[in-house]
């Protein structure tokens, strides 16, 4: 069972944080793709469901983007949740081929080094 996340305390971290840091959501366990941002919902007047979808799922026909090309900034996510209750939990999903409830773990502050490759094979010039 996972620990108990509020609107509450989400709405603190992603306050506390420069409003441009991006969030990821790491990958789904059985398939190994990267969790994407995908919608909030909010029911019962108590739980704010954040889901998240697979990042080849999202995509489809598409042309195929990377992960952090996609990630969602805290301001952004912080202003989707502001009009919920501070005691409203906050609960996980993943709408693909997982199809089951994500438990949070924890909200931790991650350095990431995004790596680009180039559009043709060769080097890059530094």
């Amino acid at each position: 069972m996972g620990k108990n996340l509020t609107v509450k305390k989400l709405k603190t971290f992603l306050g506390s944080v420069a409003p441009e840091t991006k969030i990821t959501f790491g990958s789904s366990r059985y398939s190994m793709k990267p969790l994407i941002f995908n919608k909030v919902e909010f029911e019962d007047n108590r739980i704010l469901y954040i889901h998240l979808i697979e990042l080849d799922d999202m995509n489809g026909d598409a042309i195929p983007q990377s992960e952090h090309e996609l990630r969602i900034t805290a301001s952004f996510l912080l202003d989707l949740i502001k009009q919920y209750p501070d005691i409203a939990v906050v609960s996980f999903g993943s709408t693909m081929s997982d199809a089951m409830h994500l438990n949070f773990n924890e909200i931790s502050s991650v350095i990431a080094i995004d790596l680009v490759q180039p559009d043709q094979q060769g080097s890059i010039e530094l």
